[in-house]
């Protein structure tokens, strides 16, 4: 088991095992219990995920489970930012990360792209083609 990073959640989260399953999810909340002696505060289950909140050195963190990006750590706040806790978030109606937005002189949205498909040519082409059409819409 090697441990990675990544930050396509809008922080750094730690990727245990990105094609772990259930049985090293228990395994990794079991060390993390007898190791470490941390007590898990809410347990959320759901069909596909697992997400098991605690703390840790004055951090709120998230043990992370899903079928289909394997077992990871990630601050808690970033899985339940409350709008209220980021004025932009609030402004702006920001539903998932990361958001894209073009916003003209007048601080009016032009276009939004919501997600990332991974791939950073077409993420600068998409963004590109954006700004070029708010240009054009501002002549």
């Amino acid at each position: 088991m090697s441990l990675t990073l990544r930050t396509t959640l809008g922080c750094t989260e730690a990727v245990i095992a990105d094609d772990g399953g259930l049985k090293q999810f228990y395994h990794v909340a079991d060390v993390l219990s007898q190791d470490f002696k941390i007590n898990f505060s809410n347990k959320e289950d759901d069909f596909d995920s697992i997400d098991w909140e605690f703390r840790f050195k004055g951090h709120n963190l998230t043990l992370h489970y899903s079928i289909y990006n394997g077992i990871s750590i990630f601050p808690t706040k970033t899985r339940d930012a409350l709008n209220k806790d980021n004025k932009a978030v609030e402004d702006y109606n920001v539903s998932g990360i990361p958001t894209k937005f073009i916003i003209n002189k007048n601080g009016n949205i032009q276009f939004s792209s919501i997600g990332f498909g991974g791939d950073g040519d077409e993420l600068l082409e998409e963004i590109s083609m954006m700004i070029d059409m708010a240009k054009a819409n501002n002549s």
